[in-house]
């Protein structure tokens, strides 16, 4: 647990969180118009990113997850007082792959091979 504020001393982790952020929340903006009920629920396909990004990244899903939501009824219009749930809610939702990340070092493998990935993606390209 003390992970989830240590975290924000460690760059990548804080970059991460931002990525996260914007990945959820471009994942949630286009099913905003698909309302179950007004004000309450409405279906949301991007839900599915918050779990797989706790076993991949660990707090920084947690954090993103949580803030993304956020950003996410400010920016869809649905931000009331039941959105600090909807904060609390994502959050452990974004927690809950975290102990086994750290158990099976998932976590770390998966971001050396993503940043491996993207070094030399950027190399190619310029």
């Amino acid at each position: 647990m003390r992970e989830l504020l240590t975290m924000w001393r460690d760059v990548r982790m804080v970059s991460l969180t931002v990525v996260i952020t914007a990945i959820y929340l471009a994942g949630l903006i286009p099913s905003k118009g698909l309302v179950i009920v007004p004000g309450f629920t409405e279906v949301r396909p991007g839900s599915a990113l918050p779990v797989a990004f706790s076993l991949m990244f660990g707090p920084a899903a947690a954090w993103g997850s949580a803030i993304g939501n956020l950003l996410g009824d400010v920016f869809g219009g649905t931000f009331t007082a039941g959105s600090a749930w909807g904060f609390v809610g994502n959050f452990f939702m974004g927690f809950v792959g975290t102990p086994q990340q750290g158990a099976a070092g998932l976590g770390a493998a998966f971001f050396a091979a993503s940043l491996a990935l993207f070094r030399r993606s950027m190399s190619l390209s310029g």
